[in-house]
């Protein structure tokens, strides 16, 4: 126990993350699985185009303390099969984050534990407290695929896989997070592999990529938007070209959607009467239970 105590303080002092939103991460989850910390060469940062920083409504965001974070937080459940390949769900944050704060301070990984299926759950590093959804390197040709696979790497050299077999993608997003799951889509190299992406109140833009993704490659969408808002008006235009394309969706309110662990068959886009943070409090759950994973018993 000293020694995770000892480990958590060193990743809380790299990470720049207060201490208080870490006591008691990430020692909840190690009976459930193994959360593992690292840095990536390919990740989305540290970015050139952010070399000089930002300044938005009189601060300055700087290259050095929210522009050059290439860390990685990954959940492996205990007993992960990946025998036939490995299953893989991205969540992307917004603004104002950072993916350990994500990961430490929201129940994110608790929903994926609870939602019981087979896969690695990964908090990728992008623009770190700052109010900018900038996708950094991730917007170029293939670094997304050279991510993967160097992550890939890292976790089956430590021990945590057993295999280099890479089987589905889900891209989870909340807010700005869209940005970098669009570039992911366009210019990623993994478009095969991804087979389904969760917005939830994300859908800010960009609409026309996604659909192609959607025609292109059958690719699955659960969109969940809050009243008024953006995402909301973006889903009925996303709708609308499915429609036009004669390709299936539902739509529905979100509280009177009956949800089941069924794979999912179709597109879904709902709308919700919760706030645009409390969207992330039980949808990556309902939607990984509607997901094509495969289900694990813990």
């Amino acid at each position: 126990m000293k020694l995770r105590i000892f480990i958590l303080l060193v990743v809380t002092l790299i990470l720049n993350v207060p201490f208080i939103y870490a006591q008691d991460f990430p020692d909840k989850y190690f009976k459930y699985g193994e959360v593992y910390f690292s840095t990536l060469n390919n990740s989305a940062f540290p970015s050139d185009e952010r070399k000089e920083g930002m300044t938005k409504d009189g601060k300055t965001y700087t290259y050095e303390e929210n522009y050059s974070d290439n860390s990685v937080v990954v959940f492996i459940p205990n007993n992960y099969k990946n025998s036939e390949g490995i299953d893989i769900v991205f969540f992307f944050y917004g603004w104002l984050n950072s993916n350990y704060y994500s990961a430490s301070t929201t129940d994110l990984i608790k929903q994926f534990i609870d939602s019981k299926k087979q896969a690695i759950l990964v908090f990728p590093a992008m623009a770190k407290f700052a109010p900018d959804s900038f996708d950094g390197n991730f917007k170029n040709k293939d670094v997304f695929k050279d991510y993967v696979w160097e992550l890939i790497d890292s976790l089956n050299r430590n021990s945590l896989i057993n295999s280099h077999s890479l089987n589905s993608i889900i891209l989870c997003g909340h807010s700005g997070g869209y940005r970098p799951i669009v570039s992911i889509l366009k210019k990623g190299g993994m478009e095969n592999n991804i087979k389904e992406i969760f917005l939830l109140d994300a859908l800010y833009g960009e609409v026309d990529i996604i659909f192609k993704w959607i025609r292109d490659y059958n690719g699955k969408i659960v969109s969940v938007a809050t009243q008024r808002s953006s995402p909301l008006k973006n889903n009925i235009s996303l709708m609308k070209k499915l429609n036009s394309a004669g390709l299936e969706y539902m739509s529905s309110i979100e509280e009177n959607y009956i949800f089941s662990d069924q794979e999912i068959k179709t597109n879904i886009f709902l709308e919700t009467n919760v706030d645009h943070g409390a969207v992330l409090e039980k949808n990556l759950n309902r939607y990984l239970k509607m997901s094509s994973l495969k289900d694990f018993n813990y």
